[in-house]
């Protein structure tokens, strides 16, 4: 792990009371205004529910196949310039995900008319199809973000996602690399209770495979995982959670943990386990 940039602690040098209460001033502010103008700035299009893994704690319930009333990749093109004719693109982030949205037939297509119609887009994905040639066709599609999913080390990764499906995110960031990606990479934790003691030892895998952005959040007993109550961390496991993202935070290293979710996380949290306060940024 790396030293973080300082510029970003200047705030924690106010007093904590004052820090505490000029964050919460600005985000009504900002919040009254969203209210206000309802500004467009969060697309997430959902392309598929297929997917290449069947973790067992899915909260979609993805599996092998799309789903019968899956919309094409042509017509979520549709969509996307009927967005682009009503709203400036330019300021309106699009989020592509799954199910494995590479999977997703045509999926290109969509990708490069989202860049020709001005939209900032990026993908969540689980990496496991990545290969030098399609890294090198996100790259001249103008993604200008990607979220891998690596829930874990390896060996508790792989034995919840499936046999080999970490090495294969360890291959797509190298891929990804070598292609001249230059957007935001990240890696994305959803963390399950067997991967709660392992969080200081998933951070220093994420630091070892040079990825500067790490979001974690709890597992969500819904879809399969609802089924599954051994997997989703309890009250204490949450909490462990939010205190170790907070203690990581400040201690000058990276990556620097951002938890994910968008609930309000009580006054001892906010504003300490994420850069932004209580909201979803899409609804």
């Amino acid at each position: 792990m790396t030293t973080a940039p300082a510029g970003s602690r200047l705030a924690k040098l106010l007093p904590p009371s004052l820090r505490n209460r000029l964050m919460w001033r600005r985000h009504r502010a900002r919040m009254s205004a969203l209210r206000r103008d309802h500004p467009l700035r969060y697309l997430f299009l959902e392309v598929t529910r297929r997917c290449n893994l069947a973790c067992v704690y899915c909260g979609s319930g993805c599996t092998g196949r799309e789903q019968p009333a899956e919309l094409s990749s042509a017509d979520f093109i549709e969509v996307a310039r009927q967005v682009a004719s009503d709203f400036d693109a330019r300021r309106v982030m699009v989020a592509v995900t799954g199910g494995e949205p590479l999977l997703k037939d045509g999926v290109f297509d969509l990708l490069r008319e989202l860049h020709r119609l001005g939209f900032p887009y990026g993908m969540v994905t689980n990496g496991q199809n990545m290969n030098p040639a399609l890294a090198r066709d996100l790259v001249a599609a103008g993604i200008g973000s990607i979220s891998l999913s690596l829930d874990a080390p390896p060996e508790v990764n792989d034995r919840l996602r499936g046999r080999g499906a970490a090495a294969r995110v360890a291959d797509a960031i190298r891929c990804l690399k070598e292609a001249g990606f230059e957007g935001k990479l990240e890696v994305i934790t959803t963390v399950t209770t067997p991967a709660l003691p392992l969080l200081d030892e998933m951070r220093r895998h994420v630091a070892a495979m040079r990825v500067p952005l790490w979001r974690v959040a709890p597992v969500m007993p819904i879809g399969r995982a609802a089924a599954r109550p051994d997997l989703v961390p309890d009250a204490s496991g949450a909490r462990a959670i939010l205190e170790y993202v907070r203690a990581a935070r400040s201690d000058g290293l990276l990556p620097s943990p951002e938890f994910s979710e968008e609930g309000f996380v009580g006054h001892r949290f906010e504003g300490m386990v994420r850069p932004y306060l209580c909201q979803c940024r899409a609804g």
